[in-house]
């Protein structure tokens, strides 16, 4: 049998990764958000929303090396290392924090501001492709931790307003999502590290934690000492006053804005509260990561192992590496992994949000297209197995991933699956059929169990469903 989504992922490299990134950025935890749902109308669409598309867009794709933000952080090697004094001070001598992984001094990150052109960027190209897909919605990082906005704002210095001869990223991003019908959806972090570059470490304060001997690091990863609390009280407030403006700026100047992923605390002493943003936009759907409550729980990278009892969604990286946003020498996990995934989100009723980077052109690298037209390949087929459908009911019960709509049962078999499929708690089948073309498939029926024996059957290489029809 297929291991678990959590098996499989709970040792990989990215599990890992991904739980560095939570730690520094103050997250709320997905898992612990208190769900206060928003029950206006033009919210509704999220509780059966099925799939989206992630961007994760920035200054990094210029070059494809480092990912976006979490790039510059030195150290993240040792977070769960205790170092010893001798291989602190080799450290210190050679000036490298992280010999093992692949970093950007902040400084040369920063300075990819001056060659991030967005030439060939056609927001329609990637909308088009993510409907087809089958994606409702879409989300956009108009802002990272980096601090670089793609939006011509007036707050700071650090936007498309001081590059790209301010060219407005976002809001072309949006005009592409209504042209072709989906949900509009923002990113958005307060921590912004550009801002704070001379009241902050880029050397990842776990690492720090475990060894107090490693110096505070510079956007040069030069060793550092940092302001005084004084200074830095003062520096949460100005950080404050920019996230609120930007805030304000993207739930004012675009029109309705249908999702608000936020992602990080506001510095401390300091807020944006979530009545101002159902003030500004009332419709709008917004996470929890921010406020510690929100309109659904967010699940990042690490599968559940239970079906949540609220609205929620599952977020993950198509790349092969560690990375949310474009690396140039990055593979892309095979589409089956990606249907998989979805498949798992939708019995249990979630929404799969899916991540792709584009290059620093704006283009979205080939094997990106290409898994979302082979994505596309299959929804078009099995469309109504995933969307538009909710979890079976509590007493009904199957031994393969199963979705339901009205008197219709889907019922997903892998390639794996060679044993005897058992369909509990229903009432006798109309009809058994492939999904794909309509053939009919040999049962039986007893006791309220439909059974199908796959022990025998031949091998495929799909992920194939069969849709029942129950008698009502």
């Amino acid at each position: 049998m297929t291991q678990s989504l959590k098996e499989c992922l709970k040792d990989s490299e990215l599990y890992l990764e991904i739980e560095g990134q939570h730690n520094s950025i103050v997250l709320k935890d997905g898992k612990k958000v208190e769900i206060v749902k928003n029950e206006h109308p033009d919210a509704k669409w999220f509780g059966n929303a099925g799939l989206g598309i992630f961007i994760h867009w920035g200054l990094p794709a210029v070059e494809g090396k480092v990912d976006i933000s979490w790039g510059m952080l030195a150290g993240s090697e040792f977070i769960d290392k205790k170092l010893t004094e001798n291989e602190i001070e080799i450290l210190i001598k050679n000036n490298d924090f992280s010999p093992d992984l692949v970093r950007s001094r902040p400084s040369d990150y920063f300075r990819l501001a001056e060659l991030f052109k967005a030439e060939r960027y056609d927001p329609d190209q990637w909308i088009e492709a993510a409907k087809k897909a089958g994606a409702t919605y879409a989300v956009l990082t108009a802002q990272h931790c980096d601090g670089f906005a793609l939006w011509p704002t007036d707050y700071g210095s650090f936007s498309t307003r001081n590059y790209l001869d301010g060219r407005d990223l976002v809001k072309e991003y949006i005009e592409a999502c209504r042209r072709h019908g989906l949900k509009v959806g923002i990113y958005y972090t307060p921590t912004n590290w550009y801002y704070n570059k001379h009241h902050m470490s880029f050397l990842h304060y776990k690492a720090k934690r475990n060894n107090p001997l490693l110096p505070e690091l510079d956007e040069n990863f030069s060793p550092v000492t940092l302001p005084d609390e004084e200074e830095m009280a003062a520096q949460r407030k100005k950080t404050g006053v920019i996230a609120r403006g930007q805030l304000e700026e993207l739930l004012t100047k675009y029109g309705k804005i249908d999702l608000l992923w936020l992602d990080g605390a506001m510095p401390t002493g300091e807020a944006f509260l979530m009545s101002r943003i159902r003030e500004l936009q009332p419709g709008i759907v917004v996470d929890g990561r921010m406020h510690g409550y929100g309109d659904f729980r967010n699940i990042e990278y690490r599968f559940i192992d239970s079906q949540p009892d609220c609205w929620w969604e599952y977020c993950t990286i198509w790349c092969e590496k560690p990375a949310w946003s474009y690396l140039k020498d990055a593979k892309y996990r095979p589409t089956s992994a990606i249907i998989s995934e979805l498949i798992h989100t939708r019995r249990w009723g979630g929404n799969y949000l899916i991540n792709i980077g584009p290059m620093g052109d704006g283009q979205f690298p080939d094997e990106a297209y290409k898994g979302l037209d082979e994505l596309a390949e299959w929804t078009s087929v099995n469309n109504e197995a995933v969307f538009g459908t909710v979890p079976l009911a509590s007493d009904e019960k199957c031994n393969v991933p199963s979705t339901a709509k009205g008197k219709y049962r889907y019922l997903f078999i892998f390639p794996d699956f060679h044993d005897i499929l058992e369909l509990n708690g229903v009432n006798e089948p109309d009809s058994v059929q492939w999904l794909k073309d309509s053939t009919n498939i040999e049962s039986e029926y007893d006791d309220r169990k439909l059974t199908i024996d796959f022990r025998s059957y031949d091998e495929h290489t799909e992920i194939r469903v069969i849709k029942v029809e129950i008698n009502q």
